[in-house]
């Protein structure tokens, strides 16, 4: 699915970078650079994360990234539960002052009666 957005988003770019590169590559004899999205897929922490990379013009980067997450974002709605985004969960952990610690409230007095100790 990712492959398919990324190649329907800038296959016209492309197209483009293709003969571009083909000149350079026949006047400098240098390789021919993948210039197709790829996909990469990394597995830590229990979970799997899959990396987009695609060649775009530079002055594109932003609309064409976000043109590729909305679509993303709509394949994965569409889906029927076939895909899903991974969560991750956060446990909030409250810890209590020390007792020798003035409550928050009571910081301005507990200042001033330690300044005017001194």
């Amino acid at each position: 699915m990712l492959l398919r957005v990324a190649k329907e988003t800038v296959s016209d770019y492309i197209v483009e970078a293709q003969g571009s590169w083909k000149q350079i590559v026949e006047n400098y004899r240098i390789e021919n650079p993948v210039l197709d999205p790829t996909v990469t897929l990394q597995v830590g922490g229990g979970s799997l994360e899959f990396s987009l990379s695609y060649l775009v013009h530079y002055t594109k980067r932003t609309t064409v990234k976000d043109q590729l997450f909305t679509k993303i974002v709509d394949e994965i709605a569409s889906s029927k539960g076939r895909l899903e985004w991974a969560s991750s969960s956060a446990t909030d952990v409250p810890q209590s002052a020390p007792a020798d610690l003035p409550a928050p409230g009571d910081l301005a007095s507990a200042t001033s009666a330690t300044a005017r100790q001194k």
